[in-house]
């Protein structure tokens, strides 16, 4: 009934599903959201740095917004959570 939420309350399932996040990319926003750079996300995942900027820059399309900054911003106002690992 009624509208989907938009706070916090959305949870990561939610935003994945209205947004179209990959876990891949709900992993990069976590990083990101830990303050991770792009060779540290490239160790971590072991990918290319060119993956890394290439995913970052899909999940700022995906939320409506460009860089890395706005992109935790946004999570964060989503409700998107960092996974523990």
């Amino acid at each position: 009934m009624g509208s989907e939420p938009d706070g916090p309350e959305a949870g990561n399932g939610d935003a994945a599903d209205r947004f179209g996040l990959t876990d891949r990319e709900i992993e990069i926003i976590g990083l990101l959201m830990r303050g991770f750079s792009t060779d540290e996300m490239t160790a971590v995942l072991h990918v290319h740095p060119q993956t890394v900027r290439n995913n970052t820059h899909r999940i700022g399309v995906k939320l409506g917004v460009s860089g890395r900054l706005k992109i935790v911003a946004r999570a964060r106002e989503l409700g998107i959570e960092p996974r523990s690992g």
